[in-house]
């Protein structure tokens, strides 16, 4: 009895956040509505940072058992001197604070915020940005719950992320068999492959030398092969190419034919083919990759860079273009104009595009592919102006969003057979390994999909070239600084093969969404689900900075997915695809294929340079074995205001508030009989806001501007649908 006593009076003095329960919540189940990634609002290992935007909304959902309460403490962080406030709303209540100061950046403070009732059903938890000082409102630790947490289970989002998704892969593609053929103590900094007419490889290196090699038994062991230096002494020699059995080298400062007068399998002529352009000592002024068409060479230059990465000014003659080389005149002409550094440059398969690599750089906000077109710009600028600056910024054929899929990309290559011909591969020299990239034509133009195909190769891709033998041989190059990761030499030969892999093919734009094309069947039943995809868009701002930002990235919904009879493509309707913009994607991470296995790499990037017309994705009703993706638990429905929460969390939060206190546009409470001044057909119009009102403000806010306010609100009609927009109305109608 006296044990029984002395526990319950322990017991009474705990504190309630121990008895009641607690609750911790972190980034790794927050959904965040508005910009993130990169160096906007971003969850980093431990905490929330950069969260630079006053869009930048962090949200958590629950499913209440039954009514409650709870104590809500924000553990934050702000070296600043603190001026910026922030909202937390939970359910239908909200609580201003204000960002405390703190030590440090990693000196996190426990703030508490204050009470929150909840019902039962579904709540979100947001933290909305109210004023935003200095260069962030706060790093964000964690939120911690006390109270009747017991009443709470929260419903995380579902999974878009693991390796291959959201993330870099660390192993090659499971269709291919890689041997490293890197042979043995040769420094072989790889810049250039091609082939004799007798299957005779030619490599050119970046060594202590500056050589160019033939190697003979690359198809077997490396201890197998033989290897000889056929020339030496160049400068820089980032390029080979052959034309009819002669050997021509890319150097600094020319194109260089190189020939074996006496047939002893030494180089002992070598001759300037052309040295026309321009250079000086700057360590950036690469040439890179020499191609050949119908008598002419084709070669890139490279801008001046000073150390750090910021253009040089002034730029000799012609830096920054592909140009075209007359090996009869020994001079050029400028092809195309606006690169930074094009280090890597082929043509296509029926020799009739020409694609270039250029990573990003200033007025370059990201990484690219481009088809090449005489007389385009592709928007690199420099002083003084290359005369193809007055001509319109031309777009990439596919960006490659800088650390997301690459860094610094190297030559293309396009496959002439197998799954994926007509594609491109394409290495990285600081990313390091090889990704992908579907096409398709519109109007006359190229536009492009990426995807992740191969990592875990032991340093920076620089070349790829397929040999006599059929299979691909893949060079690496590195040095210090930004130039490569890993070993800087070696030399790889990836045999592509046809085993099993789910993973999608290509994507093709719609004009009315997308369309997936896998390689394998889904699993019976996976796909119908708009859920199993997440899908967001942005556009990019080039600016003087080195790189630039991804601006108006947004969420696009998914209205409807419709998978094909034999289970390989599946049509996304999705509104509001954009020419100009990104529209990256993902799988859900538990997508799978009918022999049960994961997507290999189920993430991809679609530039959308055109929108076809007329080409609509065919809809039709989920069958009813199709699986759906729920997050509610024992089959009980949402309660439809508890929906219209939800949707309002998801989509207005940013602006409204659900008081009848402004924020950028109206508080939502008491609108309903108001009055409020319109601009209709260019008139000031008074209304009385009813019903019809909202739905029309919210299906169509241009038609009917109210005065006061600024005409920034996107149309949602087309990304919620008509009855979810008459769902928020219904809602709005009883906030008092």
């Amino acid at each position: 009895m006296k044990i029984s006593i002395i526990l319950s009076l322990l017991l009474s003095l705990l504190p309630m956040s121990l008895t009641a329960g607690t609750l911790e919540l972190t980034g790794k189940t927050a959904k965040i509505k508005g910009p993130s990634g990169g160096r906007q609002l971003t969850w980093n290992k431990d905490r929330f940072q950069y969260w630079s935007s006053q869009s930048s909304v962090p949200s958590w959902t629950f499913k209440a058992k039954g009514e409650g309460e709870v104590e809500l403490t924000v553990y934050q962080s702000m070296h600043e001197i603190p001026s910026s406030a922030y909202t937390v709303q939970f359910g239908e209540h909200a609580i201003k604070a204000a960002v405390q100061e703190t030590a440090s950046w990693t000196d996190y403070q426990a703030v508490k915020i204050g009470t929150f009732k909840f019902k039962k059903g579904i709540n979100v938890l947001s933290i909305r940005p109210e004023k935003l000082k200095g260069r962030a409102l706060m790093d964000l630790q964690k939120v911690s719950l006390s109270g009747d947490t017991d009443l709470l289970s929260e419903l995380k989002p579902r999974l878009h992320k693991r390796v291959g998704i959201q993330s870099k892969l660390t192993k090659p593609h499971p269709s291919t068999k890689v041997v490293d053929i890197s042979p043995g103590p040769l420094n072989l900094k790889v810049t250039g492959i091609d082939f004799l007419s007798d299957g005779t490889m030619v490599v050119s290196s970046w060594d202590k030398w500056g050589s160019v090699y033939l190697i003979k038994g690359y198809g077997g062991a490396r201890e197998q092969m033989q290897i000889t230096r056929f020339a030496e002494g160049m400068a820089e020699p980032l390029g080979v190419v052959v034309v009819d059995d002669v050997i021509y080298v890319q150097q600094k400062q020319e194109l260089t034919r190189l020939r074996d007068l006496d047939k002893d399998g030494k180089c002992d002529s070598y001759e300037v083919v052309c040295n026309a352009w321009e250079v000086c000592d700057n360590f950036h002024e690469f040439s890179f990759c020499p191609q050949y068409k119908d008598g002419y060479f084709y070669t890139t230059l490279a801008i001046a860079v000073n150390l750090g990465g910021a253009t040089t000014k002034p730029q000799v003659k012609d830096r920054g273009t592909v140009v075209r080389i007359d090996p009869k005149t020994g001079q050029y002409e400028v092809v195309a104009a606006g690169f930074r550094t094009p280090n890597g440059m082929a043509f296509s398969a029926d020799k009739e595009h020409l694609f270039v690599a250029d990573n990003q750089g200033d007025y370059l906000p990201g990484n690219k592919i481009v088809d090449v077109k005489p007389g385009r710009f592709y928007n690199h600028r420099y002083f003084p102006p290359h005369p193809l600056s007055e001509q319109p910024v031309s777009p990439p054929m596919a960006w490659l969003p800088h650390n997301e899929i690459a860094n610094s990309p190297t030559q293309p290559y396009q496959l002439k057979s197998g799954r994926y011909q007509g594609q491109l591969l394409v290495g990285d020299i600081h990313h390091g390994g090889i990704r992908r990239i579907s096409m398709e034509e519109i109007d006359g133009e190229l536009q492009g999909t990426a995807f992740r195909f191969s990592q875990g190769l032991k340093g920076g891709i620089n070349r790829l070239m397929e040999g006599p033998d059929g299979h691909l041989y893949a060079g690496v190059c590195g040095s210090r600084g930004n130039w490569g990761r890993g070993a800087y030499q070696g030399l790889y030969r990836i045999e592509m093969g046809d085993a099993p892999v789910f993973e999608v093919l290509r994507v093709d734009t719609m004009s009315n969404g997308l369309t997936l094309t896998f390689i394998q069947p889904l699993k019976e039943g996976l796909g119908w689900d708009p859920a199993y995809y997440k899908i967001d868009t942005y556009t990019y701002k080039p600016t003087a900075n080195y790189g630039g930002p991804k601006v108006d990235k947004h969420d696009l919904q998914v209205l409807s997915a419709t998978v094909s009879s034999d289970r390989t493509q599946v049509f996304l309707e999705i509104p509001g695809i954009k020419t100009g913009y990104v529209v990256h994607g993902t799988l859900d991470a538990e997508t799978t294929g009918e022999d049960g296995k994961l997507a290999w790499a189920g993430e991809w990037w679609t530039t959308v340079n055109q929108i076809p017309a007329g080409k609509m994705g065919e809809k039709s009703p989920a069958p009813v074995y199709a699986k759906k993706i729920d997050l509610m638990e024992d089959g009980e429905e949402v309660s439809p205001h508890a929906k219209a929460l939800t949707l309002f969390s998801e989509n207005c939060v940013s602006c409204h508030k659900i008081t009848r206190e402004r924020l950028i546009g109206p508080g939502l409470a008491g609108l309903l009989g108001k009055k409020q001044v319109v601009i209709r057909d260019g008139k000031r119009v008074e209304v009385t806001i009813d019903k019809a009102y909202l739905q029309k403000a919210i299906m169509q806010p241009g038609a009917e501007h109210p005065v006061g306010y600024q005409p920034i609100m996107s149309p949602l009609g087309d990304a919620l649908g008509e009855k979810n927009v008459k769902l928020l109305v219904e809602w709005i109608s009883t906030l008092k």
